[in-house]
């Protein structure tokens, strides 16, 4: 009976140690992980810090000092270590995200202060003379004619135009529409009536652009005349891309 769990402890456990040992000292040796998925649950990285990469760090996911202090963000790099894309604050309350070209500056942010918004880039406000409100581009025929073009490259998928429309007496009316000059001269916004005497600002969209992403396109605003012996104009105050 002592002989029997004698030779049971020497050998059998014996090899069972050894081969635990060899096992755990494989794993120290070769790579921590290699080809590795997650099928379901989460993966929490509950401190510190998570990277892919090291020269350059392609991603950073971990606290970041900026300015006089840091918080919780991340940062994206270039093949030459340059960030792309960032999350940054001096606090968690005042982060902002940030696209940098490649020489660093930043090119698109949202308003950490004001919460609401960009940053940058700064866009422009176009102003009218009110001396010379009253629209100059003026028609008398009854079938449409253009008055002003926009010429742009797409990049957003549809389009607003402002348009300052007026019919010169109470007796004259028209309308007013948007078309795609680009694509066979289709309507993509309107008509919109102009009514008799009126002297008022229509909007034409958000109407949906057709083409490409960066194809070089050409809207035109339209007006005719549609009763009355008087004049209809039209004078695009603003127009501007919009989301869908």
């Amino acid at each position: 009976m002592s002989d029997r769990y004698n030779d049971w402890e020497n050998t059998d456990l014996m090899n069972i140690v050894a081969d635990l040992k060899r096992r755990i000292e494989n794993l120290e040796s070769g790579n921590r992980i290699g080809n590795t998925a997650i099928d379901k649950g989460i993966l929490n990285v509950n401190s510190g810090s998570f990277t892919v990469g090291t020269s350059p760090q392609a991603l950073f996911f971990g606290t970041i000092a900026y300015g006089s202090g840091s918080a919780p963000g991340w940062i994206f790099r270039r093949a030459d270590g340059s960030a792309v894309f960032a999350l940054l604050g001096t606090s968690p309350n005042d982060q902002f995200w940030a696209f940098y070209d490649k020489q660093q500056n930043i090119i698109i942010s949202d308003d950490a202060a004001a919460g609401q918004g960009l940053a940058l880039p700064f866009l422009p406000i176009p102003f009218v003379t009110h001396s010379n409100i009253v629209p100059e581009l003026t028609t008398t025929s009854g079938t449409f004619v253009a008055v002003q073009t926009g010429r742009f490259q797409k990049q957003h998928p549809k389009v607003q135009v402002d348009v300052l429309c007026r019919a010169s007496d109470g007796t004259t009316a028209g309308e007013v529409r948007l078309v795609d000059a680009t694509h066979g001269g289709s309507v993509i916004a309107g008509p919109s009536t102009i009514s008799a005497g009126a002297y008022a600002l229509i909007a034409l969209g958000p109407a949906a652009v057709y083409g490409n992403h960066t194809e070089t396109m050409e809207i035109e605003v339209q007006i005719r005349r549609t009763s009355g012996a008087g004049t209809i104009g039209a004078r695009t105050f603003l127009a501007y891309g919009k989301q869908s």
